[in-house]
């Protein structure tokens, strides 16, 4: 029957999916907290009016929207950045800097059961809000490449781009936003064959046009930058390739060069200004990681600041962390007793000093000693405790 079903696009967690789910958000907090940042909760309904006239039309699609009791629209979060936004044009001092991070669930409303995106998705990302220039797109992305490795992924990498030097590429060629988009949607396809008619149908200059050609293949190691710069005059573009050659110089002096690499390309995002950035991991056809800098995202809810920040998809991390092998199983309990007669006060006293102790204890209801023994075995269990009313007797169980 259909209300024994789930909506396409959403998922229950069993135990031990929601054991490495709880693990790996708990270790990604971990390292947020210990890099300074505080966690924040934002509310899972907003009124529509938020994102409205912010973001495009075909991100205002994908809301879930109700009506509230008086009329007004709601939407569930669509996006916790902008709630953040909003949360700190209302109630941080925007004067300091300010580190906040999140594990929450955001909605998007789909209609093609076919996508392999889900309807509801579990997102743990972190918000740099300040006026911290390059520094803080340094501090971002280690922040993201100490994330992962502390969630235990192994094989990845961290993409870097930077959307200035497309749009100062853009400027000079005097393209106009329906322009943008058109080309923007070829090169994030890597259709170089569609960049090449569109631009031939503009009559663009030949140093534009090997400019946005050339752009599709600018990814790969430090060499692209090299090759990016001299493809490019603009001040715009050329202060892009400058900011992304010191923080590649940062990374590596760091010791993390390996888990970095440069995609001029990568042309993505509603709302971001300068870096952009996604993580990816060998064997799995999507991000698990994707941000970048929005410096003007906060001024559209009245507070003019710099920020930057990411957020990591749990599920497709969990997923990537299966295909590496790196999910754990849960662990058994330490002790299973069962009462023999009728409950007792030495009963409630000895299995509140076990888990004071640091001890997981499970009460079993079974009538025989040899049946409480094999789910011991079965389940793990090392230690079997009898109780005899208010006497027990403790065994310990081979596997």
């Amino acid at each position: 029957m259909k209300k024994f079903q789930l909506p396409y696009g959403v998922q229950d967690y069993l135990p031990q999916e929601c054991y490495n789910k709880e693990l790996v958000e708990n270790k990604l907090s971990e390292v947020f907290y210990k890099c300074g940042y505080e966690r924040v909760e934002t509310s899972a309904l907003e009124y529509f009016d938020l994102f409205d006239g912010i973001l495009p039309p075909s991100a205002i699609n994908k809301m879930f929207k109700m009506t509230d009791s008086d009329g007004s629209l709601l939407v569930l979060r669509p996006d916790t950045t902008l709630q953040i936004c909003r949360m700190a044009a209302g109630n941080l001092d925007t004067g300091e800097i300010n580190r906040l991070y999140y594990c929450e669930n955001s909605f998007e409303f789909l209609t093609d059961n076919s996508t392999a995106r889900t309807r509801e998705f579990a997102q743990v990302g972190v918000e740099l809000l300040g006026n911290t220039g390059i520094d803080g797109d340094i501090e971002i992305i280690l922040t993201a490449i100490e994330a992962l490795k502390a969630a235990g992924l192994k094989d990845f990498l961290i993409d870097i781009g930077n959307l200035d030097y497309f749009g100062g590429i853009i400027e000079e060629c005097g393209f106009d936003a329906s322009d943008a988009k058109e080309i923007t949607d070829y090169i994030n396809n890597k259709d170089v064959l569609g960049i090449e008619m569109f631009l031939t149908s503009k009559r663009t200059e030949a140093k534009f046009r090997d400019a946005l050609i050339g752009l599709p293949t600018l990814f790969g190691k430090d060499n692209v930058l090299d090759r990016a710069e001299k493809l490019c005059s603009n001040k715009r573009s050329l202060k892009a390739v400058r900011d992304l050659k010191k923080t590649v110089a940062a990374v590596r002096e760091c010791g993390l060069g390996d888990y970095i690499s440069v995609d001029l390309g990568m042309l993505c995002g509603n709302y971001y200004s300068g870096l952009v950035i996604r993580g990816i991991a060998k064997d799995l056809g999507v991000s698990i990681l994707d941000g970048g800098r929005y410096d003007g995202l906060c001024g559209k809810f009245g507070a003019p600041m710099q920020a930057v920040g990411f957020a990591i998809g749990t599920k497709r991390l969990l997923k990537a962390l299966e295909n590496q092998g790196a999910l754990r199983e849960t662990l058994p309990c330490d002790i299973a007793y069962v009462q023999l007669k009728n409950f007792c006060k030495e009963e409630y006293a000895y299995v509140n000093e076990m888990k004071k102790s640091g001890k997981r204890v499970q009460k079993t209801f079974f009538t025989e000693k040899e049946d409480l023994l094999s789910y011991c075995r079965k389940k793990s269990v090392r230690t079997a405790v009898i109780f005899d009313g208010k006497n027990y007797e403790e065994i310990k169980v081979k596997g």
